[in-house]
């Protein structure tokens, strides 16, 4: 009998059909199961296990038969019995089962769509500060700068998440763990090195250590020229990547090479600027870019840094914008992907007025470097006034990058409250507090946050706890705001004087006009406005939407709309949402008050469609003015005649924190309301809600001056608590 027919006999072909399906549905069960454990290289080691058992279950399969009697030693008679035959052939039903079983669990790991889970795949890195091993241990800025150079390298490679300089050099003195570090930063891996530079050579230490277990991967010590110091840097990225099994789904970028000289000036250069500690410190910064400039004029990183160093040199940035441009456009010509270049230009063509075309900049900027924190701030900032879902968003992708940024935590804070996640927002503000506690401004974003959502016992006992923790910081107006909607005038009154006191200023006109109309004194609220209209103080193109609601007549206001518009060049007919939304709104009701109701249609058409898709988006408040979004969307509805739906807007609006009862009594645009019984009972409800709010502060013994606020013993309070509705 030959040997294919012995192995037939025998059932070894069988068998290893048999142990093939099996272990195929064993490895789809691993792929599919163990991952969401942890359990990363399972699939692996499971197919090397089952491979090794290959031969000693065929072997086994040769020598021994299954029978009705279990398994025995294998005999001729034994299988060429029928019952034998038999057996084969549960054998193949057994087979087609798990083969069937193993592509049906297969097409459902495939096909199935699958909750997405909130963990971290992308490999993460964070580069700290290289240490200064150099004999006089002058060379600091230089190692900073080898660090910071080598971050943006990585920065460049597809699947690697780099965390982003000022949060990692932040840390430098903060004596953390490595696994510490890895938390504080939301890293997998850090990187620490050293650099000792001594005449014309360096020597660089790197070290890649997994910040869950405090493993060091890898290590590596270079000894170069100094002139080979950016072949040195691709080297030292490429070997990093290499170990983190990054991959490459384009070449690896190489670093931008120059002279040692101009290198050298340029990171002199670069440490105080990432300092940005005081305006001599960045017009010394700028003076090095430019000798480094003038030593290599081809360096594009020196052209960028000194774009960069323009903007941040102080007020006037627009009389600055030439050089800047000049600046950044040169970089440009040399590096055409330079992520600091792309994010200067971005940001004066921003602040010109020219905001798709500055957001253009900073996508790009981005795309060539993800780790550009700035570029992502400013992005991010860009949608603040038009779009809270894009906001939102590019706030938390800025955080992953730089997490010790305070003002990218203030972002992530008025994002998420634009979107509702009022708790989010508050735990943010007190992320920040952790980085800078000194930092007075978190809680006064508290107490607004607190104000906006209708909580006014919250909100004015966090102004009080802002006050307490620094007496000679200028208190927020909108304090004032609050006591207007408890209607605890006298008492705000006091506190004006306290602002005024402080600041060394009258109160800022809108808030002081609402304050005076809701206090009762309506000539008052108008002349404020106007007064400090006419001397320069308040802005023009804010005139009508205030004066519209403080009883300046209609026609005039329509001639001031008129005037904003062609101030911001814009058509008040071609809805813009960059421009603040309440201004066409009003346009639209001026419009259908002079009996331009067909002009108005489109206009209202298109901010409606607008509205109700940011609703869909879940936006909870508007981004210039902090209020509900359906109080906006009421007007709206007022606009097309749907009085019934603008009511269940306001209605909508109360229970996300609207307020403000005087705005309901008094703003012309719901006139047609006020006769309504619906509307009757809804601010009535309104008034009733805020005296509620006053009692239960007089109760509590909370409606206090300022000397009775500083005079309070153990004011335990915490103002990024958000507590239960009642």
């Amino acid at each position: 009998m030959g040997l294919l027919a012995e192995l037939r006999r025998r059932n070894v072909i069988r068998a290893g059909i048999a142990y093939a399906a099996v272990s195929w549905l064993i490895i789809q069960i691993v792929d599919t199961v163990l991952p969401d454990f942890g359990f990363t290289g399972a699939v692996r080691i499971t197919t090397i296990v089952l491979a090794i058992g290959f031969i000693p279950a065929m072997l086994v399969a040769w020598a021994f038969e299954w029978t009705p009697e279990g398994i025995r030693r294998d005999t001729d008679e034994e299988s060429a019995s029928p019952v034998g035959k038999r057996m084969d052939k549960r054998v193949d039903r057994a087979v087609i089962a798990v083969l069937a079983l193993a592509v049906t669990l297969l097409l459902v790991d495939r096909f199935v769509p699958k909750q997405e889970v909130a963990v971290e795949q992308v490999r993460s890195i964070a580069v700290m500060p290289c240490a200064d091993l150099s004999p006089e241990k002058d060379q600091q800025y230089f190692a900073d700068g080898i660090a910071d150079q080598m971050l943006d390298l990585l920065a460049r490679y597809q699947g690697l998440r780099v965390i982003s300089r000022s949060s990692t050099f932040a840390l430098r003195d903060a004596g953390l763990t490595v696994p510490e570090l890895g938390m504080k930063l939301n890293a997998s891996h850090v990187l620490e090195c050293s650099v000792q530079k001594s005449g014309d050579k360096i020597r660089l230490t790197a070290q890649l250590i997994e910040a869950s277990t405090d493993a060091h991967i890898w290590s590596e010590t270079y000894d170069r020229e100094l002139d080979n110091l950016f072949a040195l840097q691709d080297q030292v990225s490429a070997d990093i990547v290499g170990e983190m099994k990054v991959r490459l789904l384009a070449p690896p970028p190489r670093a931008a090479s120059t002279n040692a000289s101009a290198y050298d000036l340029y990171l002199q250069g670069l440490s105080l600027y990432s300092r940005r500690e005081s305006a001599a410190d960045m017009e010394q910064a700028k003076e090095l870019f430019q000798q480094a400039i003038d030593l290599d004029p081809d360096y594009a990183p020196s052209h960028a840094s000194l774009a960069l160093a323009g903007i941040w040199s102080g007020p006037g940035l627009l009389s600055r914008a030439e050089q800047i441009l000049s600046a950044a456009n040169r970089a440009l010509e040399l590096d055409p992907d330079n992520s600091d270049a792309l994010a200067a230009m971005g940001y004066i063509r921003e602040n010109e007025g020219r905001i798709d075309e500055g957001r253009q900049y900073y996508e790009r900027a981005i795309e060539s470097n993800p780790t550009n924190a700035m570029a992502y701030r400013w992005l991010a900032q860009s949608y603040g006034n038009s779009d809270p879902n894009r906001y939102y968003t590019l706030s938390q992708n800025a955080y992953l990058i730089n997490p010790l940024d305070p003002s990218i935590h203030f972002h992530v804070s008025t994002s998420a409250y634009l979107m509702g996640h009022i708790d989010e927002a508050l735990e943010a503000l007190r992320a920040r507090l952790a980085i800078e506690p000194d930092d007075e401004m978190a809680y006064r974003q508290a107490a607004r946050t607190h104000s906006r959502i209708g909580r006014l016992d919250m909100a004015l006992k966090s102004f009080y706890f802002a006050y307490r923790k620094d007496p000679e910081r200028q208190l927020s107006e909108d304090m004032i705001i609050v006591f207007r909607d408890l209607g605890t005038f006298e008492l705000g009154e006091k506190w004006i004087a306290e602002i005024e006191r402080r600041s060394g200023r009258s109160l800022g006109a809108s808030t002081a006009a609402w304050f005076a109309n809701a206090a009762g004194r309506p000539d008052e609220g108008l002349s404020i406005i106007l007064e400090q209209h006419e001397k320069g103080l308040f802005p023009s193109k804010w005139l009508p939407f205030h004066a519209w609601r403080l009883g300046l007549d209609s026609d005039r206001v329509r001639e001031l709309y008129d005037q904003a518009f062609e101030q911001m060049e814009r058509d008040p007919l071609d809805f813009d949402p960059d421009v603040p939304w309440i201004w066409y709104v009003d346009y639209a009701a001026l419009l259908q008050e002079s009996g331009e109701a067909q002009l108005a249609k489109p206009l209202i058409d298109t901010i409606a469609d607008f509205i109700d898709g940011h609703l869909a988006k879940g936006v909870k408040y508007m981004p210039d003015s902090g209020v509900p979004m359906r109080s906006l969307s009421a007007q709206v509805r007022v606009l097309e005649g749907e009085k019934q739906a603008a009511i269940d807007d306001l209605r909508a609006a109360f229970r996300y924190g609207n307020t403000c009862d005087y705005c309901m009594r008094e703003f012309p645009i719901f006139d047609s309301l006020r006769s309504e019984p619906a509307f009757k009972e809804y601010l009535a409800d309104m008034e009733a809600s805020n005296a509620a709010y006053r009692k239960k502060l007089a109760d509590e013994g909370m409606l206090l001056t300022p000397a009775e606020v500083m005079a309070l013993k153990d004011f335990d309070f915490d103002p990024f608590e958000l507590p239960d509705s009642e």
